[in-house]
């Protein structure tokens, strides 16, 4: 397998292969939903169309690129324009576009509802290994076996900046959410971070790697950089002093990926030594190996929760890992179920509240044999549907909320405040 990736709710992934296709899998189940074949060739960059994942793309050695449907996949359209293998593909964020690059030296903008190209970038006088819209869809970036990343107007395919620093081949490169800064790096043993404010001169250089730098990424936040060389180790670096913060030692290869989960605690990397590592960000510590495939990790990603991590290896199999711990989740479910009752108590309520574990939000009270959704309201959630509760609120206490006017017996109020959720709650609940 050469990559993998989820859709924005985890609940599909997708991988491509050195047998011509693309396959979307079942992350619960792990079987197969679609099976995307058409491509003559290798199937080396694969992407959801972010956040709707009702499309996927695929860029193939055999020059092409294909956009596919979901849902029955059925190949919808075939991009034709590179005269070398397709590498690197995004999506803009409104899903209206894509974007290609290829060891033809060369990217191509296609638009996506007319199925045309929208103008080439060609300036580059080596590879494009990689490319990336940024957040706003305004921008394209681009990065090279030129030595160069540049950074280009998804408008009108003008150069805005090119990044010239390294002396080696780049690897990767990437922006920062907010689209103010990129980093790259190099087999020239470096990574840079730019500062598109000032792309003249590279903001900083980060040292300390003994051999080819081969990824790198930030977090969702902007605030960390991580890197994976083939020294074996990963690095951590702090955006805002511009330092090093932790080496990862462990891995016995190359580490060709590294990634943060989207609440920046954890970063994966994977490695030619058939493992992938959890490290934790806050330590440099190792928290968890991977262990069980029998050759090198291609590619790895967690889903957006970052409790679930998909990996895939040249032994030509994706594994599913899961970082829940669900024994203990079952431990904390007991527990908070007992805080709950003890609450009751404490106010005067009578009975226990019932855990329904095939539904977790179906609640009952002895005391008048009424159910409703507790669980919600202990976790402070504002839309919170209470059946068969009277709803007997004096006046002065949903006066100043003007959402709060019309009750539907059959859905109950939404948005409800808490200070009005508390009173009906205690009210509904009273001994008469």
């Amino acid at each position: 397998m050469t990559n993998c990736a989820f859709n924005k709710n985890g609940d599909k992934f997708i991988t491509g292969s050195y047998d011509q296709t693309c396959i979307i899998w079942d992350t619960d189940s792990g079987e197969i939903l679609q099976k995307l074949k058409g491509h003559k060739n290798v199937v080396y960059s694969i992407s959801f169309n972010l956040p709707y994942a009702d499309k996927v793309g695929t860029g193939s050695f055999d020059q092409t690129a294909k956009l596919w449907n979901v849902e029955d996949g059925k190949c919808l359209t075939t991009f034709r324009g590179h005269n070398a293998e397709i590498v690197c593909l995004a999506f803009d964020p409104n899903s209206t576009q894509m974007v290609t690059g290829s060891m033809d030296k060369t990217a191509i903008l296609w638009n996506l509802e007319t199925e045309q190209k929208l103008f080439g970038i060609t300036s580059h006088e080596g590879e494009v290994i990689s490319i990336s819209f940024n957040s706003d869809g305004d921008k394209i970036l681009t990065g090279s076996f030129d030595k160069t990343a540049k950074v280009w107007d998804a408008l009108n395919g003008e150069e805005i900046c090119s990044l010239e620093e390294h002396e080696g081949e780049l690897s990767a490169c990437q922006f920062n959410f907010a689209g103010t800064m990129v980093v790259t790096s190099s087999i020239d043993k470096t990574c840079k971070l730019w500062d598109l404010r000032n792309p003249s001169k590279s903001l900083k250089t980060f040292y300390g790697h003994n051999d080819e730098i081969m990824d790198v990424c930030f977090n969702l936040a902007g605030t960390k950089i991580a890197s994976g060389s083939s020294d074996n180790t990963a690095k951590i670096y702090d955006v805002k002093t511009l330092t090093t913060e932790f080496t990862c030692t462990g891995h016995s290869k190359e580490i060709s990926r590294v990634m943060f989960d989207s609440r920046g605690l954890n970063l994966l990397t994977g490695s030619s030594d058939a493992t992938c590592r959890l490290w934790d960000v806050e330590t440099g510590n190792c928290k968890q190996i991977l262990d069980g495939h029998k050759e090198d990790i291609f590619s790895c990603a967690f889903n957006y929760d970052g409790d679930t991590i998909i990996t895939a290896s040249k032994d030509n199999t994706c594994k599913i890992w899961s970082t829940k711990n669900k024994n203990k989740d079952k431990e904390d479910k007991k527990e908070e179920i007992e805080k709950l009752n003890e609450e009751k108590n404490k106010k005067g309520k009578k009975g226990k509240i019932q855990k329904n574990y095939k539904n977790n939000k179906i609640h009952k009270d002895d005391e008048d044999n009424k159910y409703f959704d507790e669980d919600e309201y202990y976790e402070g959630k504002k839309n919170i549907n209470l059946h068969d509760v009277k709803w007997d609120i004096p006046p002065d206490k949903y006066k100043n909320y003007n959402n709060i006017t019309n009750y539907d017996y059959n859905y109950g109020y939404n948005n409800l405040e808490e200070e009005l959720l508390q009173e009906a709650i205690k009210l509904s609940l009273k001994e008469k």
